[in-house]
């Protein structure tokens, strides 16, 4: 027998991915799907930008995919993220650090990598379109650079690592995080280089190229007009606000105010505790998951430790800012990114399980295949048992918005609302978008998002669709009968903990936090689309997602909402779904007196 792995589990490896191509492949889900999906595929099909920070780079590759004149768009799209995982699983598998002589090490090793591929974390981004699956491609290509780097230091080697290191963290930014624990495994080698400081030098400019370079992408994407232009990046300020993640940082500062405020009104966890809940989340991942496999990732972790310190040390640096990033992580998609803290836990594991088997098979042989085949099972439990929507739960996005867009007559005007003041609007209106703008169904029909009202750079989508932005400057600077007040982080908290529990009086308002506007209340929102949106629509039919009677008083003769859909959803319990922001499938024809709303329109 062939005892060593470069040779004969290089055909074990291709093996391995041929299988779990066919399972990817076999599972891959044929049509359009909920979340960020949607956005994604029309950007990079209609060469838009989407949301901070724009993911260029993924734009550019999933672009060549969706050029593939196999199955709909949204499959090419699915099919991009099958690749991107298995190419990362690819190097993974082949990072194996074991000796030529560790069989049984190299055996275990696999098992584990096999079982992180078939874990949620990785499958589920991987039959959709969604960035993480890139993300792991491209930090599993810089762990395979890093190891033949310090078999063989070399300046052209290090300078290969940086590159691939910008473009990780380039396309995702939560990857900076792992570059410590990174940056301590390639000290032995760095240590070695005949030159060190050039070396050092030129990679790091190296990665500063790759990190910068794709961005270029958006800025020239955006002098286009696109459809989909998030924060606009045509100027050098805005292009930084989308790579900075402006817009994220103040979300998440906004939700950790309104979180500290909730606590302080009895109404909600201390924030030390929801952050301590997220931790016990992903561990409760992790047992979800591996179940006891998951026993084998400490012992891979001492095992490391007394076996190369270095490594091991650099893997506890890798995974520890990860885990307290997630701990002060304030968005619902929690779930998606537990790959990244979960990547480092998933090397532990295969290093512990292939420890463990060469223990036992180094003692007894026939035990130690028995212990291969009890482990092999569980990577083969984690696909019987993993979710698959059924057929009519794989349409629902498409079926909601194909019928919705459907129901609109020729040259009518779609306003996207959620069902609740301060609901995200994502689920609603990117299907929707997705198939107005790439399935070019109902084109003389424009579809707008009321959500997207106080962000600037959503001007140009309006005009785009023949609707004068004056509701867009209204939203930010205010009206005869909307103020705006302008409020630093600390006096928002202070005005949240003093209204907390209060039903808002007086005149509805607009806050401008650090620039950024916010409605205080749907009140606000209604006389800003009563003062400057009703009017400018003309003769155009009006169709809405969701009733806004708050509309009503300020429209002289009132509005009828006439429901003319009511499209089904139903989840048929699919995991995945629990909890999601999902559209009501609703449509409502707003009838009303266009002339009364522009004499009302002038005069507010």
């Amino acid at each position: 027998m062939d005892r060593d792995p470069n040779h004969a589990f290089r055909h074990v490896d291709t093996l391995i991915l041929s299988a779990l191509a066919l399972v990817y492949c076999a599972s891959i889900y044929p049509l359009l799907w909920w979340g960020d999906e949607p956005e994604l595929l029309t950007a990079a099909w209609r060469e838009g930008v989407p949301h901070p920070t724009g993911y260029p780079l993924y734009l550019a590759l999933s672009e060549i995919f969706l050029r593939i004149p196999l199955g709909s768009i949204a499959w090419r799209g699915h099919f991009f993220s099958a690749v991107s995982a298995l190419i990362g699983i690819g190097f993974l598998l082949r990072l194996d650090p074991s000796r030529s002589q560790d069989f049984w090490r190299s055996i275990g090793w696999r098992i584990g990598i096999v079982s992180f591929a078939l874990s949620g974390w990785v499958w589920e981004p991987s039959l959709i379109a969604e960035v993480y699956t890139l993300s792991l491609g491209l930090f599993g290509a810089t762990l395979m650079a890093s190891a033949v780097f310090l078999a063989q230091p070399s300046a052209k080697g290090l300078c290969s690592i940086g590159l691939l290191a910008g473009l990780a963290v380039g396309h995702h930014r939560i990857l900076s995080l792992m570059l410590p624990g990174l940056a301590l495994w390639l000290l032995s080698g760095v240590r070695r280089l005949p030159s060190r400081s050039r070396a050092l030098f030129t990679a790091v400019a190296v990665f500063l190229f790759a990190v910068v370079l794709p961005y270029t992408l958006l800025y020239s994407r955006a002098h286009g007009n696109p459809p989909l232009n998030w924060e606009n990046p045509s100027t050098l300020e805005n292009l930084w606000k989308v790579f900075s993640a402006t817009q994220f940082r103040t979300d998440q500062t906004l939700i950790r105010i309104n979180r500290s405020v909730s606590h302080e009104s009895g109404q909600g966890p201390h924030p030390l505790m929801a952050s301590g809940e997220r931790v016990l989340e992903l561990a409760r991942s992790l047992w979800r998951e591996w179940g006891p496999l998951l026993a084998f990732a400490p012992v891979g972790f001492l095992a490391a430790l007394r076996w190369n310190p270095l490594s091991a040390l650099a893997g506890l640096l890798a995974w520890l800012p990860v885990v307290v990033f997630f701990a002060q992580y304030h968005v619902g998609d929690s779930r998606a990114f537990h790959i990244f803290p979960c990547l480092p836990a998933a090397l532990a594991l295969a290093w512990g399980m292939g420890m463990a088997l060469e223990w036992v098979g180094d003692r007894r042989r026939l035990l130690g295949w028995l212990s291969v085949f009890a482990l092999v099972l569980w990577p083969g439990y984690q696909w019987v048992r993993f979710p698959r929507p059924t057929g009519s739960v794989a349409e629902l996005p498409s079926r909601f918005a194909r019928r919705t867009l459907d129901q609109l007559p020729p040259n009518a005007v779609l306003l996207v609302i959620p069902e609740h003041f301060g609901a995200p609007i994502d689920y609603v209106y990117f299907p929707l978008a997705y198939e107005h703008e790439v399935a070019r169904r109902a084109r003389s029909v424009a579809v707008l998002a009321e959500g997207f009202f106080t962000a600037p750079w959503y001007a140009s989508t309006l005009e785009r669709e023949g609707i004068r932005p004056r509701v867009i400057e209204a939203s930010l600077q205010g009206t005869d009968s909307v103020r705006v007040r302008d409020l630093s982080w600390k006096e928002f908290a202070e005005e949240q903990r003093a209204s907390r529990g209060r039903r808002k009086s007086g005149p509805p308002g607009i806050l401008r936090v650090e620039g950024r506007a916010y409605f205080e209340d749907w009140r606000a929102g209604a006389r800003i689309l009563a003062e400057t949106f009703l009017p400018e629509l003309g003769d155009r039919t009006l169709f809405t997602t969701a009733a806004f009677p708050l509309l009503d008083p300020l429209v002289p003769g009132g509005i009828e909402w006439e429901r003319v859909l009511d499209i089904p959803l139903p989840t048929e319990s699919f995991a995945p779904l629990d909890g999601m922001p999902l559209p009501s499938g609703r449509l409502y024809h707003v009838r009303y007196d266009p002339s009364k709303v522009k004499a009302h329109g002038r005069n507010p």
